[in-house]
């Protein structure tokens, strides 16, 4: 599911290569773009399938990242580090192929 987060995430951030981005550049997105889909999906599962919360972690990090205050770009620069290296430690620490601690709780009938 993680991967496909991040195939659909990219095709949508892939006008803004042409529009901000030099070549170069996109490599770096798209890994960063995979740690972001690692860490939503983490989130997501590890909240028991809040949206809400991913959502408030998105626009948080939108905030801080492209905010008009933040010209140099360290606080961007920072906060995409921190996520590529969480990405790394939950990919690491918890079970890979479900991205949370415990398996999903099912209720049956």
């Amino acid at each position: 599911a993680t991967i496909i987060l991040w195939v659909f995430w990219a095709l949508w951030h892939l006008p803004l290569f042409f529009y901000l981005y030099d070549a170069i550049i996109i490599v770096g997105f798209l890994l960063g773009l995979l740690a972001g889909a690692i860490t939503f999906t983490w989130l997501y599962n590890s909240a028991g399938g809040s949206i809400l919360l991913v959502a408030v972690w998105h626009g948080a990090f939108n905030f801080v990242t492209g905010c008009v205050t933040c010209k140099t770009g360290v606080a961007a620069a920072v906060l995409s580090t921190l996520v590529m290296v969480w990405a790394v430690v939950v990919v690491l620490w918890f079970k890979p192929a479900t991205l949370a601690r415990a398996d999903k709780q099912v209720l049956l009938k």
